[in-house]
């Protein structure tokens, strides 16, 4: 059985879903008068261009970051100033890390012929911050097309060459500027000298943001010299985070909770083993080189029309590596990246459509490493001539710095001894597990698995019990989450179930709905189901806008039961219910329930019906923000998955609860709308995500590609799946389909 798509690292969903809450509380908060401040902040800094103005719609969301857009009134180059986004990048090192991507940048800029943009501005202490009060970058805005856009969308032929040869450049001058150990770059003010200071990767930003209490009190405060001094650091964060990261064992079918965290400590101990094999082991003696995991087309940018690469940027997460890591083969040429095939099991697929992709490129760079050693041999000559031996010696070392072999052909080796895969475990914990028993568990010295020690097998035993009680901790701080959230859901719901209560026929179906549960209950059951149970909230609500007692009463109710005692509400009290409960509990509500996508394509079929496309529907609002959290990927990740969307397939036909004939003096455009909603229906495309997908970083950088292509059976399975999912809810449609507005089928969805 394929278990890569289990194995992947869930971070902690309630941090995710506080940072997320963070991040939106911030961005609402951004007034014109911010822009304004970050107009006149730009101005001060670019003194040759007039009066900076902002770009409408300049605004550009990453995993991490934001950047805003503005131009000149006198003309010349657009600007961008980048910033962190508070709760979606790791407050306490976010200054570090807009540091080293400014610092990268220059040395980028001065020492090779990368197209980076200019750095302007960069302030990361407290008194040189932007008017937003974040660490900022600012630099040259970065024309032309997204280049991982461009090559998915089958670009010409004859193109190909020329963007693969400029990439295959990069590589190849990375590779010749040698450092004198491990850590990202700073320049001395005073003597302009560039020196290392220590590394910040992307797996340790991770760590800190998505692992409840990260400790990093040992972390590294200077540079390393050797490789053995990092790799000792790396293990020692691999296993912080398989012992601290509460959810990383959650039962995922048909796995149990034992069952993964056996095959992560497994994992996890031999793959440390396996550093020991010389086709893996890290060397000082080849130097340390520039190395960014995140070196691929998804940050540069492209001119359509020749091919010519604009821009290469996010460049925060560079830093000195062993050059080993610089002799791997790019993993991101293709329309799917090798993290999304581990999350969806097709890892297999995905080196079977690769090899030829990366066949291609290295034919690209092993073209170019011809034309240079050419112009090599020409330079050699003259200075044999001139006899200077020293500069000659200095030539060779730079071409060549591992000896002999070009580095096509050294990045053709690391792909044919899986070393590629190796170090890919090394730079990305969230898939360490699932890599190791894709490719690497039969890679052992003489092709056999070592058998476990007793005492590590009896140490496997307590992490299991360790990663249960983690488990059980993560689910009880996350049912507190959900239930605050789903108040606040409950709550804006309220609100507008107020303003509803005031149309008459929305009262005379509140009435019915009552006069039938009475019919059903008895006035006796109806009595104590209901106005019993509602009167401790509307006390609540009388008194005053208490968040515990809010979170405490509403969770006891059904939203008719909310709509209710909104009828004794006043619009003074609806409008405190709305300033504690913000739109945003919408999105947090969906994203820490984890629901798959199949399952919240329904809510979304069931809440696009009972809108009717009506735009004043009360209901309209809570659509289109719960539509929104689904499709957003500029979040940070909360379920199970880091990594992204996964291929989609067409499902035909619609839900049985989105059909049915026009009710008695329901007018015509009303069917036809619904018409519409049948014809929109039978043309959604099911997503088959595993989580909610906050991308990281990652989710904002990988595409879907047609499941069907990837694997025509499972597509049919996954079809298959999700039918006996809908039938599994036909008793809950019967009661959706008879409603006449919105408040029930959004009560069957909040239960």
């Amino acid at each position: 059985m394929d278990q890569t798509e289990l194995l992947t690292v869930p971070y902690d969903a309630v941090l995710y879903a506080e940072g997320s809450d963070q991040y939106r509380d911030w961005d609402d908060s951004l007034k014109e008068e911010h822009m304004h401040a970050l107009e006149e902040f730009v101005t001060a800094h670019i003194t040759d261009r007039g009066p900076a103005r902002f770009v409408q719609g300049g605004i550009s969301n990453g995993s991490y970051n934001r950047v805003f857009r503005f131009s000149f009134d006198d003309g010349g180059s657009d600007i961008a100033l980048k910033s962190p986004k508070p709760g979606h990048s790791a407050g306490t090192i976010a200054a570090e890390k807009v540091a080293n991507e400014a610092a990268w940048l220059e040395f980028f800029k001065e020492k090779t012929t990368i197209p980076v943009p200019r750095v302007y501005s960069c302030g990361t202490e407290p008194g040189h911050l932007s008017p937003l009060k974040l660490p900022y970058i600012l630099m040259d805005w970065v024309l032309g097309d997204n280049l991982r856009d461009f090559l998915r969308s089958a670009p010409p032929e004859k193109l190909l060459p020329t963007i693969y040869q400029q990439i295959a450049s990069f590589y190849l001058e990375l590779y010749r500027v040698p450092f004198n150990g491990i850590g990202s770059v700073v320049r001395n003010k005073t003597t302009g000298q560039w020196s290392l200071r220590r590394p910040l990767t992307i797996d340790m930003h991770q760590l800190v943001l998505g692992v409840s209490n990260y400790p990093t009190n040992d972390w590294p405060t200077r540079g390393f010299t050797n490789a053995k001094g990092y790799l000792d650091f790396v293990w020692d964060q691999q296993s912080k985070q398989l012992r601290n990261l509460r959810n990383l064992n959650t039962p995922c079918e048909p796995l149990s909770s034992e069952d993964i965290a056996r095959l992560r400590f497994e994992a996890r101990y031999r793959f440390k083993q396996l550093s020991n094999s010389p086709e893996f082991r890290l060397h000082d003696n080849f130097g340390f080189r520039a190395f960014n995991p995140d070196l691929d087309p998804r940050n540069m940018t492209v001119d359509p029309d020749t091919g010519k690469i604009l821009g290469v940027f996010d460049l925060e997460f560079t830093n000195a590596m062993p050059a080993q890591f610089a002799c791997d083969p790019p993993l991101s040429l293709f329309t799917v990246l090798p993290a999304t095939a581990l999350d969806t099991g097709y890892f297999a697929w995905f080196l079977q459509e690769y090899k030829p992709v990366l066949d291609q490129f290295l034919d690209a760079m092993q073209e170019l490493e011809k034309l240079e050693e050419l112009e090599e041999l020409e330079e050699l000559d003259e200075l044999e001539e001139l006899e200077e031996l020293e500069e000659l010696e200095e030539l060779k070392l730079k071409k060549k710095p591992f000896g002999q072999a070009p580095l096509s052909t050294v990045m053709r080796n690391s792909w044919k001894t899986k070393r590629v895969w190796f170090n890919f475990g090394l730079n990305h914990s969230d898939h360490v597990d699932a890599i190791y028993w894709a490719v690497l568990h039969d890679l052992h010295l003489g092709g056999i698995t070592p058998e476990l020690p007793a005492e590590v097998k009896v140490e496997m035993e307590s992490y299991i019990q360790q990663a249960k009680a983690k488990v059980a901790e993560h689910n009880d701080a996350l049912d507190s989450y959900v239930r605050n959230e789903r108040a606040g859901l409950i709550l804006l719901l309220l609100s507008d179930a107020a303003k509803l209560i005031n149309d008459l026929q929305s009262q005379l179906r509140l009435v019915t709905y009552f006069e039938r549960t009475k019919a059903q209950l008895g006035p006796r059951q109806l009595e104590s189901n209901v106005l019993n149970k509602c009167a401790p909230f509307i006390r609540a609500v009388n008194d005053s806008v208490n968040s515990d007692t809010f979170c405490s009463e509403v969770s006891k109710l059904s939203l008719q039961e909310l709509a209710f005692c909104s009828i004794s509400f006043s619009e003074r009290q609806v409008q405190m219910i709305r300033q504690f409960f913000k739109a945003s509990h919408v999105r947090a509500y969906i994203k820490s329930q984890q629901i798959l996508v199949t399952d919240r394509e329904e809510v979304f079929r069931r809440l696009d019906f009972y809108c009717k496309e009506d735009e004043k529907s009360p209901f309209r609002k809570i659509y289109d923000a719960a539509r929104h959290a689904g499709k957003s990927t500029d979040a940070p990740r909360v379920a199970t998955t880091p990594s992204t969307k996964l291929p989609t397939t067409e499902l035909t036909g619609s839900p049985a609860c989105c059909a049915r004939t026009p009710a008695n003096g329901e007018s015509t455009q009303s069917t036809a709308s619904l018409a519409n909603l049948e014809n929109r229906k039978r043309k959604l495309s099911i997503t088959l995500d595993q989580s909610m997908a906050l991308s990281n970083d990652k989710g904002a950088k990988n595409h879907p590609v047609s499941l069907q292509q990837l694997h025509p059976v499972k597509a049919k399975s996954m079809k298959d799946q999700y039918h006996e999912k809908y039938l599994a809810h036909q008793g809950m449609t019967t009661e959706v389909t008879n409603a006449r507005d919105g408040s029930e089928a959004l009560l069957t969805l909040c239960k």
